[in-house]
């Protein structure tokens, strides 16, 4: 009699990259990976959420849940480039934000 819980999988196995649909061009490979499936479905929930906030939302002078989330990560991002960098920092805001926002969805 075998147990299935003494069965012990590669707990790395969550890590790897798997193609969803391979796309191979000579010795170029740029299939549509795993990764590359979450990534676009985080970044399209997070546009679909910013849109649907600020957007569909009017941007209400009194913010309601949804569009003070957006503001907390807006602020929680720039303060973070400010006391890291200070001042001069400012004009890589644009990149440091779509970099999280795109780390955090992975």
């Amino acid at each position: 009699m075998t147990n299935t819980f003494s069965i012990i999988n590669n707990p790395l196995e969550q890590f790897q990259i798997v193609p969803i649909i391979p796309i191979k061009s000579g010795a170029i490979d740029i299939s549509f990976t795993n990764s590359a499936l979450m990534m676009t479905l985080a970044t399209g929930f997070f546009v679909a959420l910013s849109r649907s906030v600020l957007v569909d939302g009017n941007g209400n002078l009194v913010p309601n849940r949804w569009q003070s989330l957006i503001e907390s990560i807006y602020s929680f991002i720039q303060d973070m480039v400010f006391s890291n960098v200070g001042e001069r920092g400012q004009g890589f805001f644009s990149y440091v934000i779509r970099s999280f926002c795109i780390l955090v969805s992975m």
